[in-house]
């Protein structure tokens, strides 16, 4: 399983929206993550959602 990308990381993708200096697309690859999670982080910033993530669902094993 992959680990969720840390709350510093998609602190910098809000900042460096907000510059409006760079595009999703050379915000994705300034911190070599997809242009989907540009996206999904600004929106959750845009709608006051909380950048923590979360916690992974799924059935658990017994």
């Amino acid at each position: 399983m992959v680990a969720p990308y840390s709350v510093d990381l998609r602190e910098r993708v809000i900042n460096l929206k907000l510059t409006e200096e760079y595009t999703n697309e050379e915000i994705a690859e300034l911190l070599s993550i997809s242009m989907s999670s540009v996206k999904k982080y600004y929106r959750q910033y845009k709608n006051n959602e909380s950048l923590i993530p979360k916690k992974p669902g799924g059935e658990s094993r017994r």
